[in-house]
């Protein structure tokens, strides 16, 4: 984890591997950083390093109307939930995270979206771009009110 502190989170992505369920943290440093674990393991450890009480933030959110799609907030950074894959089962973490201050561009081409990072990385999405549009200024609000609460 202090690597990937020290490297600063630029998306957090599941994926199916011939490892089973991986997650991707993609790094600021152009890294892709392999985690042999779910998207929840991954998170709650996240969360852990950055002592974030995740049930204390979905609440917040959920007193601002904010029920699905809430987005995590690691380090007064804002990452933004995406549709990665269809999930093959129950609790199938199938949605990742994206650090808004790293989105270059959003497109959607012949049916697919996708989200293009600042560094080149790119991201496909099975959200529609109306929806992580939506999410990204979601995400912007939030990081706006963070920002004057540090004021």
């Amino acid at each position: 984890m202090k690597k990937i502190h020290e490297e600063k989170i630029q998306a957090i992505i599941p994926q199916y591997s011939n490892l089973g369920d991986t997650t991707y943290i993609y790094t600021f440093k152009g890294n892709k950083i392999t985690l042999k674990v779910s998207i929840r393991t991954a998170l709650r450890k996240l969360m852990n390093f950055y002592t974030v009480d995740h049930l204390a933030l979905k609440n917040k959110f959920r007193k601002l109307g904010i029920c699905q799609n809430a987005p995590i907030i690691l380090e007064n950074k804002v990452y933004v939930k995406i549709k990665i894959r269809r999930p093959i089962g129950k609790s199938d973490g199938a949605y990742g995270y994206i650090n808004i201050e790293s989105i270059k561009s959003i497109t959607e081409t012949e049916g697919k979206t996708i989200v293009e990072l600042k560094d080149g990385f790119i991201i496909n999405s099975l959200d529609r771009k109306s929806t992580l549009a939506k999410n990204l200024l979601i995400g912007i609000e939030i990081k706006n009110k963070i920002e004057m609460e540090e004021r």
